[in-house]
């Protein structure tokens, strides 16, 4: 039986202005009964395009994105770059979508229901959930 996605996904920007105004993203979730693990998506968009930027083995439930780079969106590639000299930063909107995992007793994973893509905006309007 697949695993639920998780009930709740929290997206925070961590400006960090020591890094050059680098974007960190910090994502977190509420934990899924019977997960081995939790594997995290990114795209610019809601509905496809998805890639995976993180892996979380065991319960838990963050995970610092601290190089968000989008590659192979549609027919096109959007980065954030950075140089020695400055960091040049894509005006986009980063979606998030969280999925748990088992793994079975031969190594193989099976992932469950992926969380609805959040992004940071959704995060500071939404005032349900635990966090």
């Amino acid at each position: 039986m697949a695993l639920s996605a998780p009930s709740t996904v929290k997206v925070t920007n961590l400006l960090n202005k020591n890094a050059g105004d680098l974007q960190n993203y910090l994502i977190e979730w509420t934990p899924v009964a019977g997960a081995d693990g939790y594997k995290i998506y990114s795209s610019i968009l809601p509905y496809g395009g998805f890639k995976e930027v993180g892996n979380v083995v065991g319960a838990g439930t963050s995970f610092v994105d601290t190089s968000p780079t989008i590659v192979a969106t549609m027919d096109r590639e959007i980065y954030i770059a950075q140089s020695n000299e400055e960091t040049i930063v894509t005006d986009f909107v980063l979606y998030y979508s969280v999925v748990p995992y088992t793994i079975d007793e031969e190594g193989n994973i099976e992932e469950g229901t992926p969380s609805k893509p959040v992004t940071e905006e959704d995060s500071r309007l939404s005032c349900a959930g635990p966090f």
